[in-house]
């Protein structure tokens, strides 16, 4: 029984088990919903965002996320519906337990740069979920609180 008892904990130990839970990989974009304070949520992004996620073993994290409905930009107006319809940002990052701390280095969201992003995450099977703590929204002139939660699938 000992030799049974000494390959479980090697096989608990082994890299490919360890992976199941890491959120290292690449992930499409299934799902994302925000819920800001006092409002029922909403698909921010619409029924259909598009998006990857790309988490590196050397701590690398980059992400883009778009709105299912964009449209190529002509005027101001225009561009600057591109811009509220989508969200980018990349950076450092570290796990800590179930919290995943990214440190920006360049975003969409210039009030992010040099700041973090704190989020928890969750790896079931090959899907990555992950919820953002209430924040100040930066795309909203009110800077009312929300929260998110994300929805990957694992892509590769």
């Amino acid at each position: 029984m000992r030799p049974v008892i000494v390959l479980s904990a090697l096989l608990a130990a082994s890299p490919a088990v360890a992976q199941d839970a890491s959120p290292v990989g690449i992930w499409k974009l299934v799902s994302l919903t925000l819920q800001f304070e006092g409002e029922a949520p909403i698909e921010f992004f619409g029924p259909n965002p598009r998006g990857y996620l790309i988490i590196t073993r050397d701590n690398r994290l980059m992400t883009v996320i778009t709105s299912s409905n964009r449209q190529q930009g002509a005027t101001e107006a225009d561009k600057a519906a591109l811009f509220d319809s989508m969200n980018a940002y990349t950076g450092r990052f570290a796990v800590n337990g179930d919290t995943l701390t990214t440190t920006v280095e360049v975003a969409s969201q210039e009030a992010w740069v040099g700041g973090q992003q704190v989020r928890r995450f969750k790896v079931e099977g090959n899907r990555l979920l992950i919820t953002a703590p209430p924040q100040p929204s930066a795309r909203r002139s009110d800077h009312k609180m929300y929260s998110q939660q994300i929805v990957w699938e694992r892509s590769e």
